[in-house]
């Protein structure tokens, strides 16, 4: 595989592929439209642009293949998915994603299988450090590789190989899950569906809150984020002019401040900033750049919610806040967000927000 000179692709929902093609630059999607919601770049996109937060998954240096027959093409898959891991030490674990149109499709199913079955016959040391079923609630693990395999075209497949993602640069633009996609349970004692982009922000960018652990929940009523938080054994408190729920405003590791949420300042760190407020981009940036800078919490789960597509050109300004001061960070569309993305890391100190400031440079 020549990774340097092969595409790179992303899926997205279709109705977002116009808001995807201006966040990587492009002007026009005809010849970048390889099919509704695959994008394809003929090379790396511009770092600035990175993550590409309307892309549901993104697939780094995608090797291209006819496929002419399911048994033909999938040889050559597995060929090269051996070729490459015998250049490099073979992962300590990989997952493997075989994703389509429809993920159901028995063309996509036949594709998978048959790839599995050859790797399992010719190599098979490879073929043990494959996850046999990725749990579903899984990130991806230390040394883990992801393997993906896309059925593009009727007639066209793609593979991206990225190895031992967690130390990856791009990591940031992947999902663990295949297509970007995970069913979130559902729980109808929460006070509100906004309970479930929490959820899906915790599996999908691999950071967890901790029992224990002190969160501020800006903009907190009716309640989702707090619900989470304290589901979850942490110690919550929820700012905002609205109370919540009654039974959430009598859980005694909750604590409520009726106040202006952009006028907060913890009187000293805590481990979470949460953040569902209804307000302009610009607000949130500045809101945002204030906890980060100000080093007053560890981690941060933010949405940016936009009206219409007017503010999507605002996402390289939000790149550029969270490449300064947190690592790592994600910024992505996710399944539960509507006309929005979510905003996860972990703050860098004072010293390494310098550092990377000067990197940049």
């Amino acid at each position: 595989m020549d990774e340097d000179a092969a595409p790179w692709l992303f899926l997205c929902d279709p109705q977002f592929e116009p808001a995807l093609l201006n966040e990587l630059g492009i002007d026009g999607g005809a010849p970048y439209t390889l099919s509704p919601g695959w994008i394809q770049l003929p090379h790396a996109p511009e770092r600035q642009c990175l993550p590409a937060a309307f892309a549901r998954q993104t697939l780094p240096a995608a090797l291209e293949f006819p496929i002419e027959s399911v048994k033909r093409g999938s040889k050559e898959l597995a060929e090269n998915i051996i070729a490459f891991f015998r250049k490099r030490a073979e992962p300590e674990r990989w997952r493997l994603h075989v994703i389509g149109p429809d993920l159901a499709s028995s063309r996509v199913q036949l594709i998978e299988e048959h790839v599995r079955r050859l790797l399992k016959e010719r190599r098979r040391l490879l073929f043990r450090t494959l996850s046999a079923d990725t749990a579903e609630n899984a990130y991806f693990e230390g040394g883990e590789a992801l393997v993906q395999i896309a059925l593009v075209h009727a007639n066209k497949v793609a593979l991206s190989i990225v190895p031992d993602v967690l130390n990856n640069p791009v990591r940031p633009c992947l999902s663990p899950f295949a297509a970007g996609s995970i069913a979130i349970p559902e729980d109808r004692a929460a006070p509100s569906r906004a309970y479930r982009k929490l959820l899906e922000a915790q599996l999908q960018f691999g950071f967890e809150i901790q029992p224990g652990q002190s969160c501020v929940d800006l903009g907190a009523s009716p309640g989702g984020w707090s619900y989470v938080a304290l589901r979850q054994g942490a110690r919550v408190l929820a700012i905002d002019r609205s109370e919540l729920r009654a039974d959430l405003m009598a859980h005694p590791a909750l604590e409520f401040l009726s106040a202006d949420a952009f006028r907060y300042v913890p009187p000293e760190p805590v481990d979470w900033l949460l953040s569902d407020v209804v307000a302009f981009p610009e607000r949130i940036r500045e809101l945002t750049e204030r906890w980060l800078s100000g080093g007053w919490c560890r981690y941060f789960c933010v949405t940016v919610k936009f009206r219409g597509d007017q503010n999507y050109s605002q996402l390289i300004e939000f790149k550029g806040l969270l490449r300064k001061y947190a690592a790592p960070f994600f910024l992505r569309r996710l399944g539960e967000n509507k006309n929005e993305v979510t905003m996860m890391g972990a703050c860098l100190t004072p010293d390494q927000s310098l550092r990377a400031v000067n990197h940049t440079l």
